[in-house]
């Protein structure tokens, strides 16, 4: 037999190491195929997703001042209630591609993509090839960063931020880089204007990073922070500051605040509103077979859910250091809880710890500090909160889980008396499927509002949610056999016995969050506020696709039809009123009070010189549900001029029949009443009233409506002429 020479050994050795890069590289493509799948998969059946925001995007199609002052409505009345950087990106994909549903959701989508591959680069830097590919195939199957991927609201833009600004104090850390410790603090920057203060709170921990990590005396690395948080200040108030400077003439009202600033936006709405507990908002009573009202069309409601069904049940799980535990917010992110601690704690298993610490140790600090800190805000925020903001979130958990399957694989090829570890995180992990698992069938049977969804749907909901439990709990059997097997009994002490387990294991781990996920390929939920949910596989199974343009058809045609080049064809007062009759038309519809109504934009002086100008002459109060009622409240003075001055408008004029109405509505959803979009009950139910304050003026006919010739140039086409 020949002896093989170094030089041999040395090709074969390179060879082996070509194919393990290689095979990851394969590896890596599958697990961003199975992302894109997901997130794009029946992408059309979200509709415009939030409706706010999209009335927004198509606003900023018309001009480069809408644009750059993040303009709710055509003419500039008000900007939306968030920063605007991810809605660039949609008005963007918008200009390229027109004004469609999916164009606005594709940015989201590529940013979640993005941030499976940001994912898989950062972890497998410090913690190897297989560690990458768990976690970037963990996060390409969680739940809520599938459902939050496949909307238009804002967190995908922030993950995929975050990750960035991770990967630059990484660099930063390692190198001892000043560059790239401003490089980073400034992306952070950037994702403050994607959504404000929830940017900041990576901030601590990426400092902490830098400070225990960096090679460099501690003196050069507290200097260095103190500039680099200068950055972060500059770069995170530049857009903001910028607005406030423009005289308030000459650009949209702050929304959502009471002193027309958006340095107030930061501090109030997306600042201690956020985080601060107020008092408990009641729940609206829904007695059984009656219509569930409908949820608030944003993401910034105040309005208190009811569990599961009605509004997502999530949303109004308490605060408290369990709160991320409850198998509602769980079920959306939580499943890998175990995994990513044990990853914590086989990570510092007899580990000495020295300053500056190792490159490992501090991304493994980096990712621990991003969790416990998002995890403590998440739990504690008393203000307004929605199961979706788990989003931001994910990154860590799933980095720290992979992380700590590979050090338990490794434990296991040791075979010192840590290898039980495995097996007993498998039936851990079993063990915690179940208890999510039930805790949302618990609160299936619970729900006093479940009148509103099919018998069948329950008994399918239950019944799929019996076979992942089974399922799961047979793999981990399996695979726990095949372990222990695989290391004491000698014919079957080879790797074949061991990576089979391995992979049974592996259908354990992500079966049920991957099936989760596959449901919001299904149905777009409450586009507002995205969550996952499980599909239904119910013979009742109906179409949730979102309709084109939700607002009323007969209010849109009486409202064109004596349309006399006014500047607003409506006034509403609420944003949410006003969103899908923006979509609809492409004019300009003014949000009186702007997104929740309680912006003190007008007074009752400022709208009788709209109406003697001839800029405005219908207007609509009430209607829309609980948002509108408090409208009506905060609006009062408003809402009596409007009485005593305008005449209304007959109800069978401009309001289409109920029973219409309610045919027309979108099927059930299990896990929250009814479907995505539900435009038509925002302004044209019983309680809504159309006032003209012009009544003398007398019909017109005409074409039912044209389109402005800047949205034509971007491929706009009215959505009424879908509905």
């Amino acid at each position: 037999m020949e002896t093989a020479t170094p030089d041999a050994a040395d090709d074969v050795g390179h060879a082996r190491h070509a194919n393990k890069h290689y095979a990851a590289h394969i590896a890596l493509a599958m697990i961003l195929a199975l992302a894109a799948l997901l997130r794009a998969w029946h992408l059309n059946l979200a509709g415009y997703g939030t409706q706010y925001y999209a009335a927004g995007v198509l606003s900023m199609l018309t001009s480069w001042h809408n644009f750059w002052f993040n303009s709710f409505d055509p003419t500039g009345f008000v900007s939306i209630d968030k920063p605007p950087l991810a809605l660039w990106l949609q008005v963007g994909s918008a200009k390229l591609f027109g004004f469609e549903g999916w164009s606005i959701h594709l940015p989201q989508v590529i940013e979640g993509i993005a941030a499976v591959a940001l994912l898989y680069y950062l972890v497998q830097r410090r913690f190897g090839r297989s560690a990458g590919l768990l976690s970037a195939l963990f996060l390409a199957i969680m739940p809520i960063s599938v459902a939050i991927d496949r909307s238009n609201n804002t967190d995908s833009c922030l993950v995929l931020g975050l990750l960035a600004a991770a990967w630059a104090v990484s660099i930063a850390t390692e190198a001892g880089s000043r560059r790239m410790l401003l490089v980073s603090m400034a992306l952070i920057g950037i994702a403050f204007n994607v959504k404000m203060l929830a940017a900041i709170v990576v901030v601590p921990p990426f400092m902490a990073v830098y400070l225990l990590g960096a090679p460099l005396p501690m003196s050069r690395k507290l200097a260095q922070l103190l500039l680099s948080a200068a950055i972060l200040v500059v770069v995170s108030l530049l857009w903001c500051v910028s607005y406030d400077l423009t005289p308030a003439a000459l650009r949209p009202y702050a929304g959502s605040t009471q002193t027309n600033s958006m340095l107030e936006m930061v501090i109030g709405e997306n600042g201690i509103r956020r985080f601060v507990h107020r008092h408990a908002r009641p729940v609206i009573p829904v007695s059984p077979g009656s219509p569930v009202p409908d949820a608030p069309s944003n993401p910034n409601s105040n309005a208190l859910p009811a569990p599961a069904f009605g509004l997502r049940g999530g949303d109004a799980v308490p605060v408290g250091p369990l709160r991320l535990a409850n198998p509602l917010l769980a079920d959306q992110m939580g499943w890998l809880y175990p995994l990513a601690a044990a990853g914590v704690v086989a990570s510092l298993w007899r580990r000495r710890i020295r300053l500056p610490l190792e490159p490992s140790d501090a991304a493994l600090l980096l990712w621990v500090g991003w969790a416990v800190t998002y995890g403590l805000v998440l739990s504690y925020a008393g203000g307004i909160f929605h199961a979706y903001y788990l989003a931001a979130m994910t990154p860590p958990v799933c980095a720290l889980a992979a992380i700590g399957l590979v050090r338990l694989w490794r434990w296991y090829r040791e075979g010192d008396r840590r290898a039980l570890m495995l097996p007993l995180m498998l039936i851990a992990l079993a063990a915690w499927y179940l208890y999510i698992g039930q805790g949302y069938l618990a609160s299936l049977q619970s729900n006093p509002q479940r009148a509103v969804l099919a018998s069948a749907q329950v008994q399918a909901a239950h019944d799929l949610q019996h076979i992942l439990v089974t399922a799961t709990f047979v793999s981990a059997l399996l695979a726990i056999a095949g372990l222990l097997l695989a290391r004491l009994w000698r014919p079957l002490r080879s790797d074949i016995g061991s990576r089979g387990a391995l992979a049974l294991a592996m259908v354990a781990i992500v079966l049920t969050p991957a099936v989760w996920a596959l449901g919001s390929t299904q149905s777009n939920g409450i586009a507002n506020t995205p969550s996952a949910q499980l599909p239904d596989i119910s013979a009742q199974r109906a179409s949730r696709r979102t309709r084109a343009g939700s607002a009323d058809p007969q209010l849109l045609q009486y409202l064109t039809s004596h349309y006399h080049d006014e500047r607003y064809l409506l006034a509403t007062l609420s944003a949410q009123q006003a969103a899908p009759i923006i979509i609809a038309t492409g004019k300009s519809v003014m949000a009186i009070g702007g997104f929740s109504g309680a912006d003190p934009i007008l007074t009752p002086e400022k709208l009788n010189e709209l109406v003697q100008q001839n800029e405005l002459r219908f207007v609509l109060v009430g209607g829309g549900a609980g948002f509108a009622t408090r409208a009506s409240a905060q609006q009062t003075a408003l809402v009596q001029w409007v009485q005593q001055h305008g005449s209304p408008v007959a109800p069978e004029l401009w309001r289409s029949p109920q029973p219409a109405q309610q045919g027309a509505a979108s099927a059930p959803n299990r896990r929250y009443g009814r479907g995505g979009g539900r435009g038509r009950g925002l302004n044209n139910d019983a309680t809504a009233q159309l006032f003209d304050l012009r009544a003398e003026a007398a019909p017109t006919s005409g074409p039912f409506y044209e389109a402005p010739a800047e949205l034509a140039r971007v491929g706009y086409a009215p959505a009424v002429a879908q509905d």
